[in-house]
This record gives C-alpha cells, sequence and structure tokens, in this order.
C-alpha cells in the first residue's frame, strides 16, 4: 500500500501527495511544511500554456478566505520528532491514508475543471519527468 496524505476543501480532496521515499522522493512526515497562497503572474505558462492571457485592466486581483483552518501538528524550530512520534492524530490512522472511491472521483472532477498546470505534463519546462510524477496518475 502507498500511503497518501491529501489536502481537502470542503471534504473535496484537491492535492494528493503520495508517500514515494522507496524512490528517493521526500514525503511530508519527514519535514516541516507550511501553506501559503500569492496572486502572481504565472501568463506564460499557467493559463494552459500561455493560451488564455490574464486580464490585467481587471486588476487589483484580491482574494480571500472564509472559515479557514488547518489542523496539523505544529512544528517548533524544525524540529518534526514530536509530530513523527504521535501517531494517534486522525490523519495517522489508516482510513486516511488512502481515498475512498468516492474521493477519488472528487479529485479526478476537480482535475479536470480546474487544474490549469501540472508540473508533471511539462515537457517544455522539465525534459525529464520527476519520479513520483510515473506513481501518481490522479
Amino acid at each position: 500500500m502507498i500511503v497518501l496524505h491529501s489536502f481537502l476543501v470542503d471534504q473535496t480532496p484537491i492535492r494528493v501527495y503520495m508517500n514515494s521515499e522507496d524512490i528517493g522522493v521526500p514525503y511530508l512526515n519527514q519535514q516541516p511544511m507550511g501553506v501559503y497562497s500569492s496572486i502572481w503572474n504565472g501568463d506564460q505558462w499557467a493559463t494552459q500554456g500561455g493560451s488564455v492571457k490574464l486580464d490585467w485592466t481587471m486588476a487589483p486581483f484580491v482574494a480571500s478566505y472564509q472559515g479557514f483552518s488547518i489542523d496539523a501538528c505544529q512544528v517548533q524550530n524544525a524540529n518534526t520528532t514530536p509530530c513523527i512520534a504521535n501517531t494517534s492524530n486522525w490523519w495517522e490512522y489508516v482510513d486516511y491514508q488512502m481515498l475512498a472511491s468516492r474521493q477519488i472521483n472528487d479529485l479526478t472532477w476537480v482535475r479536470d475543471n480546474w487544474l490549469t498546470y501540472n508540473y508533471c505534463a511539462d515537457r517544455r519546462r522539465f525534459k525529464t519527468q520527476a519520479p513520483e510524477c510515473a506513481r501518481n496518475p490522479l
């Protein structure tokens, strides 16, 4: 079984990270991680290969979050040991380390309808595919 962690928005998976440590890809359980967002110019690659241009006349762009919360283990001074040692976190339970069939369908829908850029499919920028790309077909 390949273990994964997923990011959910309103219980819908929007991003999945599969554990690929066995092929040399660092995984979330050994390194601190942060969540951030920004608005920046991805006009050349994030807009369907540059074919859909951003309409800069609509600026300024504003992003806001409502009811945002993160349930995670807080890391202090890059020390992940207390988080790794705590196997009682709900996200460590086996039920949360695989997607249910409904969640796979939801993730597929999200990717089909909202994904605008996938570095695994970007052959112009990356001539050699990253090792985790072959393992994560969703």
